[in-house]
């Protein structure tokens, strides 16, 4: 009877140390879990911010202008753009060029845009304060559709972070450099050693021709571009 006692108490212990053990790797697996979970709140409170309230009344923001404004921001342009398409004279297909007067944004290239970059500052723990527009103009040999876009009008966009200097505190854009470190572009679009004009060499090295313009490629771990162009409905129009 003892040694069946003896038996009993000694499988018992075993499988309370097994039970301990198991408790010890469910409590690492918890821990993980509770990580994983805490980091989604975040990103599911980062995307609410991102959102529409759609069960309440949305304020409306102070940057909405007049309608009325608007007219009168787009007929002053009227000028300047009847000159350029006087000093242009002709776009690509040798017709009368009319110079840019809006740029199209669909909502699902927006929305992958801003997902993409997310994604990728994310993984370099970099925090984006907003977004630079700039202007720009396709060259003459423009490599895609060139009939359609030389000596186009357009806009390229790029992801902004703080960047302090003597003291004050700007929004500067940026990509992604091999060091994953930013960007910033307004010192590499200044610095004329690493960059030409029309060329698609960067620091020497060849580049990916689209990289410059679009975002389709993934790199988590070396250079990768986070400025975006083309997106559906671009090259804006004329005058129409």
């Amino acid at each position: 009877m003892k040694k069946v006692i003896h038996q009993t108490a000694k499988t018992i212990l075993i499988s309370l140390l097994l039970i301990g053990l198991s408790s010890c790797d469910k409590e690492m697996v918890n821990q993980e879990y509770l990580k994983q979970i805490e980091e989604l709140k975040k990103e599911i409170v980062e995307l609410k911010k991102q959102l529409d309230d759609r069960d309440g009344e949305v304020k409306e923001p102070d940057f909405i202008i007049p309608i009325e404004n608007a007219r009168q921001l787009y007929g002053l342009y009227t000028p300047r753009a009847e000159l350029i398409d006087s000093i242009v004279r002709e776009d690509g297909q040798g017709k009368p060029f009319q110079a840019t007067r809006n740029f199209h944004l669909e909502i699902d290239d927006l929305q992958q845009y801003l997902r993409f970059v997310r994604q990728e500052t994310k993984n370099r723990k970099i925090e984006v304060s907003g977004y630079s527009f700039y202007f720009g103009i396709y060259p003459d040999d423009y490599p895609r559709d060139q009939k359609l876009y030389a000596k186009r009008q357009t806009l390229f966009i790029a992801p902004t972070i703080k960047r302090a200097s003597n003291g004050v505190v700007s929004h500067a854009a940026f990509s992604i450099g091999e060091n994953n470190e930013p960007l910033f572009l307004d010192d590499f679009f200044n610095d004329r050693k690493s960059t030409k004009v029309g060329s698609n060499t960067l620091n020497g090295k060849k580049m990916n021709q689209a990289s410059l313009f679009n975002f389709s490629t993934t790199s988590t771990y070396s250079a990768q571009s986070l400025v975006a162009n083309e997106l559906t409905g671009s090259p804006p129009k004329g005058n129409q």
